[in-house]
């Protein structure tokens, strides 16, 4: 009785284990654009608000404008702030692709590769819409 006890536990274990739910425990929030506002030493900040914190852990952001990626520089809660270098923003095409991510950068992930991660309902990616100048607030 305590044999079969003991595999239905490792059992149950080994299945939680594998959900992927249990492994994504870093799932992203969901989350928009909050801002973008030209910072004090010539950047671009580009904030984003989540609907919860942001997890902290051993992977870092990754904002993948178009063909373009950033990582983050400064994070508060809900709030993810990337700083783009002014020449680098200007030359970001109107209606590219924003793509928040969390893992790795990687300059090969072109926006249909994020896209479909986002399809897919991955919990690292999320797609903040398209980009355009606009989005600035002086």
């Amino acid at each position: 009785m305590l044999k079969r006890s003991l595999l239905f536990s490792c059992f149950i274990l080994l299945a939680l284990f594998f959900t992927p739910g249990f492994v994504q425990a870093q799932t992203l929030p969901n989350c928009s654009v909050e801002r973008v506002v030209p910072d004090s030493s010539g950047n671009m900040a580009f904030t984003i608000k989540g609907d919860k914190d942001f997890y902290v852990g051993n992977a870092q952001f990754v904002l993948h404008i178009g063909k373009s990626v950033f990582t983050l520089n400064d994070q508060d809660g809900p709030y993810l702030t990337f700083y783009i270098p002014v020449r680098e923003f200007k030359a970001i095409p109107e209606g590219a692709q924003i793509f928040l991510k969390y893992g790795e950068a990687h300059s090969d992930e072109d926006e249909e590769i994020l896209a479909d991660a986002c399809r897919r309902q991955m919990g690292h990616y999320r797609s903040l819409g398209l980009f355009s100048k606009d989005m600035i607030h002086r």
